[in-house]
């Protein structure tokens, strides 16, 4: 998952930009891949079908771009594999995109993520 901060309608076209990146750098890369050869699908399809799977709704547009920002935040303040664990960790904990993003800025701005 690559990540750049900028409008919403960019993301898809870094992911993209990622999977030719990433070609062939590790198993776990190669392993993923195969899972989505000949099944291109757009994000909002992709989550849609995950959140049915998973029962639940898939996020609206403005939760889907702050979770986008929480993630790029975490990748650009830490490592690139922090911005996925960083979304996982926000939902674990119950918080809200917007309470997550909020404790992500706090957090990269070198305050403390829990507002003390």
């Amino acid at each position: 998952m690559v990540l750049i901060r900028g409008a919403a309608s960019r993301w898809l076209l870094a992911g993209q930009a990622a999977g030719a990146c990433f070609a062939g750098r590790s198993p776990a890369r190669a392993s993923s891949r195969r899972y989505s050869q000949g099944m291109a699908q757009s994000i909002q399809d992709w989550l849609a079908g995950f959140a049915a799977e998973i029962g639940t709704v898939p996020p609206t547009r403005e939760e889907l771009d702050m979770l986008l920002e929480l993630a790029g935040i975490a990748a650009h303040a830490s490592e690139r594999p922090a911005a996925p664990i960083t979304c996982w960790l926000a939902g674990r904990a119950g918080l809200a995109p917007r309470a997550a993003l909020a404790a992500g800025k706090r957090l990269a701005a070198g305050g403390e993520a829990n507002g003390s």
